[in-house]
């Protein structure tokens, strides 16, 4: 029990999302579906889901690939495009 990540799911923990394939034989599905539920209890922003069968081409376009880009903008932060920096660093001392 001290190596399950279901001991430690706790309100601060980030963003997880948890893809697993129903037919799995070395982790079966019911570990994330506990883990899932763990997290959510914990107040944490999960999202499970399950596979029929393994994607052989993970890209941007593909059915997995449009859940896990979703997922990341809904939960990553945005960092601003652009940043002004003076070229001169004598002119910061100016303004």
């Amino acid at each position: 029990m001290a190596a399950s990540p279901l001991r430690y799911a706790s309100p601060g923990d980030p963003p997880t999302l948890l893809i697993h394939q129903r037919n799995a034989t070395l982790v079966p599905v019911s570990q994330s579906e506990r883990l899932h539920a763990a997290l959510e209890a914990a107040g944490v922003n999960s999202q499970l889901v399950i596979r029929d069968e393994a994607d052989a081409n993970l890209t941007a376009t593909s059915h997995l690939g449009q859940l896990l880009v979703a997922f990341l903008d809904r939960t990553l932060i945005v960092i601003p495009t652009s940043v002004i920096v003076p070229a001169d660093p004598a002119s910061r001392d100016a303004g």
